[in-house]
């Protein structure tokens, strides 16, 4: 099994899409396209390579004959579907698919990486703070400690920064715990954010430190 859910977009990037390599080899992928390609909320798939694993795994006993009166018809979803009934999910997905195409969702993709890698730039230029990782879309950040400083003062800071951010409606971040210490990640999700966008992020989460 692979859990694409926020990798999988790079599908879509002819810059990118090497990073897939291989998973046609597995067996399940899940993937998530209300992430990186913006589709609404939510819009999640579950994808096999062999369809009647669904069937067996989803089939209750034969008491549901009330609800599948036809064994072979493949319109009938709730066969294979943990929810019997379910939205039509998938349409939020082809719509877009529609609207801007492969070239389109590849494009968003592009972006996405990009912001990521000028701010992970930005960050190992800037002395307040430090990078931690940058992972494909993931830039963690950490304040660069001061003298004496320790770990759990530098977790302070984090947490510190994260709710002034917040409460100000500056931007809305999280924090996470990485090798067990707290870091800001920033995760780029939409090309709307843009480099200028991340800039402004970074001279607002040092200066919210500095409060």
């Amino acid at each position: 099994h692979v859990d694409a859910a926020w990798g999988g977009s790079v599908l879509f990037s002819e810059r990118y899409r090497s990073m897939l390599n291989g998973i046609e080899r597995a067996d399940s992928v899940t993937f998530d396209a209300h992430k990186m390609l913006g589709a609404s909320m939510v819009c999640a798939m579950f994808l096999l390579r062999d369809g009647r694993v669904l069937e067996n795994a989803m089939t209750h006993t034969k008491k549901g004959d009330y609800l599948f009166d036809d064994p072979v018809s493949s319109q009938s979803l709730g066969r294979i579907s943990p929810q019997c009934g379910r939205r039509a999910d998938a349409l939020k997905l082809w719509l877009t698919w529609l609207d801007i195409g492969s070239d389109g969702f590849g494009k968003i993709v592009d972006s996405c990486m990009d912001v990521a890698e000028h701010l992970a730039s930005l960050v190992e230029k800037t002395d307040e703070v430090e990078l931690i990782s940058h992972k494909f879309t993931n830039v963690c950040i950490r304040f660069t400690p001061k003298e004496n400083e320790t770990p759990e003062e530098g977790d302070t800071r984090v947490r510190k920064a994260r709710d002034l951010l917040e409460q100000d409606a500056t931007a809305m971040v999280i924090d996470a715990r990485l090798d067990g210490r707290l870091v800001i990640r920033f995760a780029a999700a939409q090309p709307s954010v843009d480099k200028e966008a991340v800039a402004r992020f970074l001279e607002n989460l040092i200066e919210a430190d500095q409060v």
